[in-house]
């Protein structure tokens, strides 16, 4: 039996905007990273991350590797529980790359397709297009240790739920976070994974959807992943959307999901328009994203790490850079840190040395995107 797990990144940039600080397996695919399940499906398993593609020939052997890519499922749980006790060599591919596989020597084994129930993400559309399966697997671990307050709802200590409020599990779980408070008059439909120490405002419709530890959210939210420490608090749509950390988006923002002629959406991340197959398909706005009250997101939109955004978005707005209404201006580096430091501040955390530096090496990785765009230094104020 192979007792270690390899977890290698052959294309980050698949999955931006979301990867510019972080590697594949560390994105929230839907309430869990691909690191998080390994550890939850697999517990006592030893793991290797390794940036970049895979090399038997660079890594200890025999062992099982996983692109950071692959989406938690059940069916991943299956194949790779059979790759953990297979007794000879096997590849599974996707797209031309490796997906999966068991490596007992530099060899490895014949290549064989992906089975059709495991998925790797093309780009992050791909998690959106997967998100109530993740979504209901997902709960099966995040429900551990918490309490059925009512019939398949599941909170931590500290939660109470108050008058009017409305639960449908008829297509999965709610789950809630321990601390977190719930508003008055909501609508929370499963699979819905809700963070620790999140605040619900009233009136909110939030359904099969993710919401990371320690956001605040209102207004409606369906089919969405947002990360840890992100607001989307007041009224406003949102759907069929990913948003990364230290998100705030502004009162009236709204995402659109679906195109005027019924299409499926295209995606632009920088370098051209992407298909994503999917007739509903909203906005990917990276970490530090902010978006100003009645901010509109078209479909397909993509905004990079640390932008600002005001009125209307219909594409791509590269990272570090401010649109306003005289166009887009590069943010600088230090005024981006300012504004770092106090949002992670008020939640009393400190930004490091070590985070300050991978910040300024996002920042120096992505002058290409600001400079292509044509996105001049600008004097913003802090």
């Amino acid at each position: 039996m192979f007792m270690r797990i390899i977890l290698f990144d052959d294309n980050p940039s698949a999955l931006l905007p979301f990867t510019y600080l972080k590697p594949s397996w560390d994105v929230d695919m839907g309430g869990i990273t691909l690191k998080e399940w390994i550890a939850l499906q697999f517990p006592g398993t030893e793991v290797v991350k390794r940036p970049g593609a895979h090399a038997s020939k660079d890594l200890p052997l025999p062992h099982v590797a996983l692109n950071g890519r692959l989406l938690p499922s059940h069916a991943l749980a299956q194949l790779v529980g059979a790759l953990l006790q297979a007794a000879t060599p096997a590849q599974y591919h996707a797209d031309g790359v490796i997906a999966c596989g068991s490596f007992m020597s530099e060899e490895g084994g014949t290549p064989r397709p992906l089975p059709e129930d495991v998925c790797l993400a093309r780009g992050p559309w791909d998690i959106i297009k997967h998100l109530i399966l993740t979504l209901a697997h997902a709960a099966e671990f995040r429900r551990r240790g918490l309490h059925e307050i009512r019939p398949g709802v599941y909170a931590g200590a500290g939660v109470k739920i108050p008058d009017f409020v409305v639960t449908r599990t008829e297509k999965g779980p709610v789950i809630i976070g321990e601390g977190t408070t719930l508003g008055s008059c909501i609508v929370l439909e499963g699979p819905l994974l809700i963070g620790k120490g999140c605040a619900v405002r009233d009136q909110a419709v939030l359904a099969r959807a993710s919401i990371g530890d320690v956001c605040k959210v209102g207004g409606e939210i369906e089919d969405s992943v947002i990360d840890a420490y992100s607001n989307k608090q007041h009224f406003g749509y949102l759907g069929h959307s990913m948003v990364g950390s230290w998100v705030n988006l502004g009162a009236g923002t709204t995402a659109s999901d679906l195109k005027h002629t019924y299409g499926t959406v295209r995606v632009d991340r920088g370098s051209g328009k992407e298909e994503t197959g999917m007739q509903f398909c909203g906005s990917f706005l990276g970490d530090g994203v902010k978006t100003a009250i009645n901010t509109s997101l078209m479909s397909g939109s993509a905004v990079g790490l640390n932008a600002f955004v005001f009125g209307t978005v219909t594409g791509f707005v590269p990272s570090f850079a401010s649109l306003t209404r005289h166009g887009l201006v590069a943010m600088p580096l230090e005024v981006a840190l300012t504004m770092r430091e106090r949002m992670m501040a008020r939640r009393g955390i400190t930004l490091f040395a070590q985070d300050r530096q991978a910040f300024a090496a996002a920042y120096e990785r992505t002058a290409a995107e600001r400079i292509a765009h044509h996105a001049p230094e600008g004097a913003l104020r802090v």
